[in-house]
């Protein structure tokens, strides 16, 4: 099971089931990494800023 890495920058661990996401084109390859979102306004406020939405996952310890 993988996280939303739009909630991990605030500090949530959010669960996604990858074959849902999926599914529900709640996926994105960024840099090699797929991401996947909770719902689609996540994945459009990652794809505004990702490079932000990681650095704040990093330094909250919830993203790789």
């Amino acid at each position: 099971m993988a996280k939303c890495i739009t909630c991990a920058a605030m500090g949530h661990e959010v669960p996604v089931d990858e074959n849902q996401a999926k599914q529900n084109n709640l996926t994105l390859e960024y840099q090699g990494k797929t991401y996947y979102f909770e719902n689609p306004e996540h994945l459009q406020k990652f794809q505004r800023d990702p490079d932000k939405f990681i650095q704040m996952a990093q330094q909250k310890g919830l993203a790789a």
